[in-house]
């Protein structure tokens, strides 16, 4: 997995687009950049898969993206987080 440094991960500093999120959204997209499954982020959270999959969908759905990956690039150019060397 890639190490991930954290450029912001409380809401009050959330950048761009991810300003358009909850805190919660917030912290669910922050873990799925993470590498994170969907099954590990519902025990961390303590709901249940299917929620964490709502999550996701608008999550989405509000950053205009259709995938992890996309979630992933949007990330990096927004400043979300940075890759480690």
């Amino acid at each position: 997995m890639t190490n991930l440094k954290s450029a912001s991960k409380q809401n009050p500093n959330q950048k761009g687009l991810f300003q358009l999120l909850s805190g919660r959204e917030f912290e669910v997209a922050y873990l799925v950049i993470s590498g994170e499954r969907t099954t590990d982020i519902a025990d961390k959270l303590g709901v249940k898969t299917n929620t964490v999959s709502t999550f996701k969908r608008i999550i989405c759905y509000k950053l205009n993206v259709s995938c992890s990956i996309e979630l992933f690039k949007l990330a990096i150019k927004e400043k979300i987080i940075q890759l480690e060397n």
